[in-house]
């Protein structure tokens, strides 16, 4: 372990781990304002040597001293440790920061020990990373969801990936589909849930991407979050998460015991059992 500056160090996401996170490609004017502020700011950056044989992390705090948008070049604060500057050189560099944006992840492209600091040679673009703030599950296509809004933007099958007692994230597919702003607020969503009935809620888009899949039909992912849920709603919504996650797990004697459980945290807005 290099110099630490900080009490804990970031771990950077692999393309596995990409379900479990909000990840963007970023490039363009967002891809220069991002690195421009990080040396306005002073902001430390976390170095980590780039060596997914070795059973030890490699890590340097660091700030950024220069940036250089169009050659795509950043220059770094380097290490008082010479090793660490030999390891990042053979091996390559990590360059992880935590901004209100998220957390920045970068895989330099050439490292270089110059006079005047750790000179790197940036990629095309970057990963910006958001952590989900709840634990969402995997609904297997049972979840409906449908929203007049969405169907006159063009979608045509809205497909729920997973659910949290904080939002949705939905698969998108249609004709002519366009991205909506962030911050779009639908309110006329109605979810269904799998013996539970049918909720009412309004929610509000908080970003997504495009897609193309083997069939060659393009189509979005976007994360929803909830507007103005109502206690007795959300308590559904986490028995609901509850339940699932015990089916997924194969507790069948803790879900059997929870179906003859009261509902908890007031009464859930839904409809009887059909």
């Amino acid at each position: 372990m290099s110099d630490q500056k900080e009490s804990y160090f970031l771990t950077p996401v692999s393309k596995q781990s990409f379900s479990e996170y909000f990840c963007k490609k970023v490039v363009g004017p967002e891809y220069d304002g991002l690195l421009k502020l990080l040396q306005q700011i002073k902001k430390p950056v976390q170095l980590m040597v780039d060596d997914e044989t070795s059973a030890t992390h490699h890590y340097h705090t660091s700030v950024v001293m220069q940036f250089d948008p169009q050659q795509k070049q950043i220059l770094l604060e380097p290490s008082d440790e010479n090793k660490f500057n030999e390891l990042i050189v053979e091996h390559g560099l990590i360059l992880l920061t935590q901004l209100d944006e998220g957390m920045i992840q970068i895989a330099v492209e050439q490292v270089e020990l110059r006079d005047e600091g750790v000179h790197c040679q940036l990629p095309d673009s970057y990963l910006l990373v958001q952590h989900r703030q709840s634990h969402r599950t995997k609904t297997h296509g049972d979840l409906k969801f449908d929203s007049l809004s969405l169907r006159e933007m063009g979608v045509r099958e809205i497909i729920v990936e997973d659910l949290s007692d904080l939002g949705l994230g939905l698969k998108l597919t249609g004709k002519s589909l366009y991205m909506p702003p962030k911050g779009t607020q639908l309110y006329d969503g109605q979810l269904t849930l799998p013996l539970f009935g049918n909720i009412t809620i309004d929610v509000k888009i908080m970003g997504g991407k495009r897609y193309q899949g083997s069939d060659g039909r393009e189509g979005m992912v976007v994360g929803v979050t909830f507007v103005r849920l109502s206690s007795g709603t959300r308590a559904l919504l986490q028995r609901y998460i509850f339940r699932r996650d015990l089916e997924d797990r194969g507790r069948l004697d803790e879900l059997e015991n929870l179906d003859h459980s009261q509902i908890v945290a007031g009464n859930p807005v839904m409809l009887d059992r059909m």
